[in-house]
């Protein structure tokens, strides 16, 4: 494909009734260049990981087990570290971004979405997941790569306005257990689905800004869920 085709391409996959573990703790036998294994040692441990491209990934019944000594990741977006794929999202555009799904199932970990040029669309169903939820921008993934120590994987925002983010949908019985503050760009959730703290913990959620009461709805724009 060329580069112009190859950003609205999907990889498409459906995962049931098996388990998807990760052990960060395996010998590594290949050694690679500084930066380079900084920016691997960086998702140690996710068990998807979506590097800057279009994926449409459905979990039924599927048990999810990040190494807690890795990044503690579900489902972890990353940009690219291959030049050749580290295709910009052109300002003002769309592509069809990170589609995931889970079903029928009850999973303890992290969501990391860090490509800030996609929309991470995060779809519960009958489901229960305990853990953050973490949006990303490009300010955030320049200072990681800094912080992470590989400075050259960091991109120039300058004149990229477009928000893109995570976006979540909770339906059915589905329960999200916020265990760290989070942030998102959109969510829905049914009359007949929850968010709620850790025992002991209460939640407070605010919308561009805004205390807004974390009631049934659907809510647009910058999105916080503090656990206190």
């Amino acid at each position: 494909f060329s580069q112009e085709e190859l950003p609205y391409h999907t990889a498409e996959a459906t995962i049931r009734n098996t388990v998807l573990r990760t052990d960060a703790s395996l010998d590594r036998h290949l050694t690679y260049p500084q930066e380079a294994a900084a920016y691997i040692r960086h998702h140690a441990g996710s068990v998807v990981l979506v590097k800057s491209c279009n994926v449409d990934f459905t979990f039924d019944n599927v048990r999810m087990e990040p190494d807690p000594r890795g990044t503690h990741a579900l489902i972890h977006t990353a940009i690219n570290s291959d030049i050749a794929f580290m295709v910009r999202v052109p300002e003002g555009q769309r592509h069809p971004g990170q589609k995931i799904r889970m079903r029928n199932m009850a999973v303890c970990g992290d969501i990391l979405h860090e490509d800030y040029q996609r929309d991470l669309y995060l779809t519960l169903e009958d489901a229960a997941l305990t853990g953050k939820i973490f949006t990303g921008t490009a300010d955030t993934w320049n200072a990681l790569a800094y912080e992470a120590g590989f400075p050259s994987f960091a991109i120039d925002p300058e004149g990229y306005h477009t928000v893109h983010g995570s976006h979540l949908y909770l339906t059915g019985s589905s329960r999200w257990t916020v265990t760290e503050t989070s942030s998102l760009h959109e969510l829905v959730l049914e009359d007949t689905a929850q968010i709620a703290p850790p025992e002991g913990k209460r939640l407070a959620m605010t919308v561009d800004g805004v205390p807004v009461a974390l009631a049934a709805g659907h809510y647009q724009g910058d999105i916080r869920v503090t656990v206190s």
